[in-house]
């Protein structure tokens, strides 16, 4: 392989939905027998994953991809070629619809993409469908929900490219609920399930992130008031003991077995350790497992973007 030299000749581009370039080059090898290897690589001809550049224009975001050696005469000297480059921008196809600036360059400046699903789960239940306790014929609760039922939960799936990816702020939120109120809905209904992510290269060494987060957003009411609670847990009051002695610390003197017929027996309670009367209404008693986040503190768009009401 000998040396060569390349020569610009002239540049075309396209521009609307897509956009790209074609670079033309005159290259003259040492010798006849240099191919179209030789031409391709000559002194001047870009390599794949260079940003365009042609005389005073430049597009940092285009790149080349291919490039095309062909003779220009086999009569003549054979030691004349043309080379010409295309170079394409990544995504192009959607990059004017998900610019969020119009004039879409850095692929980091694409808008958020926003969609939605559900997941089907089973949990165990103790009311009907009407809000009844389920219980037996002698109207004894059942104290082990021997019952499931479907509880679909809806999903709102986020997609955003960003430049950097923070792994520490990535192990701080996943699996964590709201702690504030956001997108309209009431704290602890948000619940960060997963949040994907994949480095992407350009031929030219830069880099950026695309990140998928999948949230599952939780609609449950209280018991209690009725409330929203979303993620928030609750249980029936029940146990086989009562409190005696709220001051005491010794187990033994603390508390004291509920005692039906000679046996230790399991009974409802009143939400303060005591046993409950058998015409009063269930309590219940609130667990919070989940740990809280506050998700306006970071980048997520609030309000969304979108026709949500």
């Amino acid at each position: 392989m000998t040396a060569a030299q390349a020569r610009p000749i002239k540049s075309e581009g396209v521009f609307g939905r897509t956009r790209s370039y074609v670079s033309t080059f005159e290259v003259i090898t040492d010798d006849v027998d240099d191919g179209p290897i030789t031409a391709a690589a000559a002194s001047g001809i870009p390599l794949r994953g260079d940003s365009y550049t042609f005389g005073n224009d430049y597009d940092t975001w285009c790149f080349a991809q291919e490039a095309k050696a062909t003779l220009r005469s086999a009569d003549e000297t054979r030691k004349i070629w043309t080379v010409t480059v295309e170079y394409l921008h990544p995504d192009d196809q959607q990059a004017k619809d998900e610019s969020t600036t119009g004039n879409y360059q850095d692929p980091v400046d694409m808008g958020w993409k926003i969609s939605g699903s559900f997941s089907g789960e089973q949990v165990p239940t103790v009311k009907d469908k009407d809000g009844a306790l389920i219980a037996n014929s002698a109207e004894q609760v059942f104290l082990d929900p021997p019952l499931m039922k479907d509880a679909n939960v809806d999903t709102l799936i986020l997609s955003k490219n960003t430049a950097t990816i923070d792994l520490s702020v990535r192990a701080e939120l996943i699996g964590k609920v709201n702690e504030v109120a956001i997108w309209g809905l009431e704290p602890r209904q948000v619940k960060l399930r997963r949040w994907d992510y994949q480095i992407q290269w350009y031929g030219n060494g830069d880099s950026y992130v695309s990140n998928t987060w999948e949230f599952a957003i939780k609609s449950q009411k209280s018991e209690i008031d009725a409330s929203e609670i979303g993620w928030t847990d609750e249980l029936l009051d029940q146990g086989n003991r009562y409190i005696i002695n709220a001051g005491e610390n010794d187990p033994q003197k603390r508390y004291a077995d509920i005692i039906r017929a000679g046996r230790v027996t399991v009974e409802r309670l009143d939400g303060n350790g005591q046993v409950l009367d058998a015409d009063d209404p269930p309590e219940w008693l609130q667990f919070k497992v989940e740990d809280e986040v506050d998700f306006t503190d970071y980048d997520f768009p609030d309000p969304l973007p979108g026709p949500f009401v």
